[in-house]
């Protein structure tokens, strides 16, 4: 993310854990959110990203600045409906 500086790690609390890869150590910023783990991530750009959490919930979140964007769940079968829409 952010053009190969940020590493993004989600966690079994539900917090996004953002890594500097020139100080992967320590974590520099946290984003909270998730009610429960964050289970999955992919990249959808260097700024954003879809988080797939066990509250069976997709997240679109901004990275720097870090803001959720947009929600999805599952709510008959293989339907997906839109929780929080962005502009």
């Amino acid at each position: 993310m952010k053009q190969g500086r940020k590493v993004v790690c989600g966690s079994q609390e539900g917090v996004l854990n953002i890594f500097d890869v020139n100080d992967i150590q320590d974590i520099s910023d946290r984003f909270p959110g998730h009610p429960q783990s964050v289970d999955a991530l992919i990249a959808v750009d260097e700024d954003m990203l879809l988080t797939g959490s066990s509250d069976g919930v997709i997240r679109v979140i901004s990275i720097l600045p870090n803001k959720m964007l947009g929600a999805w769940q599952n709510i008959e079968g293989p339907r997906i409906a839109p929780v929080v829409s962005w502009n």
